[in-house]
């Protein structure tokens, strides 16, 4: 028995110490590479990554990834949907044992997201559409490690492989009451995006809008509580401040609903909704609403660019309603 037990001491610090020299003995480069080869075979999307890149392996899982740009789809072009000036993300390694995601850490410096949507009705964030069936938002199983890492820009959005009679895996939406297949849990403690930009452009109608300075901190205190969420951005030269609480994936996944809140302020006025978020039977949004504002026609106008000559006269306004949503 005293043998045994030296036997299994001396294989368990064996692998803990090649874990924490895998990042010395493999080349960041190599690694890149790989991460640059996954993402062209599961997306069709070129992933450039012109600065510098590091990856940890112990005590977390952790990439930093400098000066990145991630392409439209091959049909839409040679444009770039993703480039930010760095990405970083850390998840915490023994929790995905118990097939847990802990989010420790997730940045997005300086991103730029160009959405586009062509003449023909495509769209540049439609990843579904381009994917193989084998490789389809259904189909693709959970393996954080290598997804976080092959697509850091859904790094926080991960892939879930349905097992057939899963509740998520009925077509009619409805609830068995199980788990979600290959996924027990998932914590964000901390997710920011600094200085972010967002453009957005529709071939078809014209439209053409563009979201600067976009600054966000989300957090999660525990597995179990709701997602705290604060930021602002300027949209036309206005700042605009926004705040939003979100449901746990533990509180989706184990009791079908969770609240949520979300609360809007302009120059112009605000606006918000609180009410619960439901997936027993699919996706289900029901909400108290409310919005005011104190200058009507200067809302008006900072919309839509002129202000109608029918609201001139108008100022202060209010209007509550109930919003119920599904997909």
């Amino acid at each position: 028995m005293k043998k045994l037990i030296i036997s299994l001491f001396v294989i368990a610090a064996f692998l803990v110490g090649a874990i924490v020299a895998l990042p010395f003995i493999v080349p960041s480069e190599l690694i890149r590479d790989q991460v640059v080869t996954a993402v062209k075979s599961k997306t069709g999307r070129d992933l450039v990554i012109k600065g510098d890149t590091s990856f940890a392996i112990f005590p977390d899982l952790g990439v930093t990834l400098e000066d990145v740009t991630l392409s439209d789809p091959p049909a839409m072009g040679t444009g770039t949907m993703l480039a930010m000036k760095s990405l970083n993300v850390s998840v915490k390694l023994w929790p995905l044992l118990s097939r847990e995601i802990e989010v420790d850490r997730f940045v997005l410096n300086q991103p730029v997201i160009n959405l586009r949507s062509d003449a023909k009705g495509r769209k540049n964030w439609d990843f579904a559409s381009a994917s193989t069936p084998a490789a389809s938002s259904r189909s693709v199983s959970l393996s954080f490690i290598g997804q976080a890492i092959a697509a850091p820009d859904r790094a926080v959005l991960v892939p879930v492989q349905y097992a057939k009679g899963d509740r998520h895996d009925r077509q009619d939406g409805g609830a068995t009451g199980e788990p979600v297949s290959g996924l027990r849990g998932f914590f964000l403690k901390e997710v920011k995006i600094k200085d972010g930009t967002i453009n957005y452009a529709d071939a078809k109608s014209g439209a053409v809008y563009k979201v600067q300075k976009v600054n966000l901190v989300a957090e999660q205190a525990a597995a179990d509580a709701p997602l705290e969420a604060n930021g602002n951005l300027a949209w036309k030269q206005k700042i605009v401040n926004f705040g939003a609480t979100l449901p746990s994936f533990k509180a989706l996944n184990e009791q079908g609903q969770g609240p949520l809140q979300v609360n809007i302020k302009t120059p112009y006025g605000g606006a918000g909704l609180k009410g619960t978020i439901e997936t027993r039977n699919g996706f289900m949004l029901r909400a108290k609403t409310q919005a005011s504002s104190s200058s009507l026609d200067g809302l008006a106008g900072w919309l839509g660019g002129t202000s109608p000559a029918a609201l001139a006269s108008l100022k202060t306004a209010s209007i509550e309603g109930d919003l119920a949503a599904a997909p």
